[in-house]
């Protein structure tokens, strides 16, 4: 009996949950968005690419805006990359690091191209990644993953329309 009413009941939640979606458009004049490359205030080359790179793919994942040009964009993306840094986290007895602690933080404005009104910033947002050597991973792959979840961060707080997300998004103008 039990078997029958979960069979029943799967398809209308699959149903709703095919119908429910995070990325609604809380800005209702903006369609495309044009990410400018961020200016890179640390001494790790090509974190500023990389961000840029990651905020492009996330923007496209997470929100129904497209990726436009910077000239015929709805809106403008723009930041700094203002700290990177790759610390020891953990050392053994034979003073060999076995763990590093990657932390990223940027500061970023969506501007409207039209209008030039600043429709979300914030001066921080930060991320942290722990890199332990013996897992297999690169410390390459572990940066790409520490901006790459920058990125996401920034464009939740940018773009999602739920409180939460605006509050710590700094300036966002209510609908």
């Amino acid at each position: 009996m039990k078997q029958i009413r979960f069979a029943l009941i799967l398809p209308m939640l699959v149903g709703a949950a095919a119908c429910y979606s995070t990325t609604g458009r809380p800005y209702k004049n903006v369609e495309s968005v044009s990410v400018r490359v961020f200016t890179n205030k640390t001494l790790y080359r090509d974190v500023d690419f990389q961000i840029t790179d990651h905020l492009r793919r996330e923007i496209s994942a997470l929100t129904p805006c497209t990726i436009g040009s910077p000239r015929k964009a709805d809106a403008v993306f723009q930041g700094e990359v203002s700290d990177y840094a790759e610390v020891p986290e953990a050392i053994d007895e034979d003073e060999v690091v076995t763990a590093w602690r990657l932390t990223a933080k940027a500061a970023y404005k969506l501007v409207d191209n039209h209008t030039g009104k600043v429709i979300a910033s914030s001066a921080g947002v930060k991320w942290s990644e722990v890199y332990a050597v013996r897992t297999g991973r690169t410390l390459a792959e572990v940066r790409e993953e520490t901006l790459r979840k920058l990125a996401q961060r920034i464009v939740e707080q940018a773009f999602m329309p739920w409180p939460e997300a605006g509050a710590s998004a700094g300036k966002r103008p209510q609908e």
